[in-house]
């Protein structure tokens, strides 16, 4: 449940199958990721790319992440969707800036933003969600816990 697939470049790859539903069943292993930034790649983090079957890159990183850093599995995937939870600014990295605020509701606060102002764009994630062809697929942000957290 949850396992991490260990990459060279690549850090918090986690495979989300295994885990309980309301339904009383387990999501599937093997079908959606979620991860951090993916770096690289590396020619064994493509080979295990590879591996994994992907078909799906979704990057939830806003429009200025992309530019300083961009997806290098954009080109080798089926499917890649760009879609930003920070609205219209770069507002990636939430973590770095809890670190400046002593509000305790800091993050609670940005992860509603994220649901709230980001209707549209999360609509549009569970539209792919939706498309067998999409799959398996991975979905990630710039550290894989605040944005793909919240979609997760």
């Amino acid at each position: 449940m949850g396992n991490r697939i260990k990459f060279e470049e690549i850090v918090n790859f986690r495979d989300v199958g295994g885990y309980n539903t309301a339904l009383g069943k387990q999501t599937l292993e093997g079908f959606i990721y979620r991860s951090s930034m993916l770096f690289g790649p590396t020619p064994a983090d493509q080979q295990l790319m590879q591996k994994l079957n992907l078909q799906t890159i979704i990057d939830l990183r806003a429009p200025a992440e992309l530019e300083r850093e961009p997806n290098p599995y954009k080109d080798e995937i089926n499917h890649y969707y760009s879609i930003n939870l920070s609205g219209q600014q770069d507002r990636g990295r939430a973590a770095e800036l809890s670190t400046q605020t002593t509000d305790p509701y800091f993050m609670s606060e940005r992860y509603l933003e994220y649901v709230e102002g980001g209707r549209a764009e999360i609509g549009r994630l569970f539209h792919l969600l939706l498309q067998k062809e999409h799959y398996p697929l991975v979905i990630h942000c710039s550290a894989g816990k605040d944005r793909t957290g919240v979609v997760i």
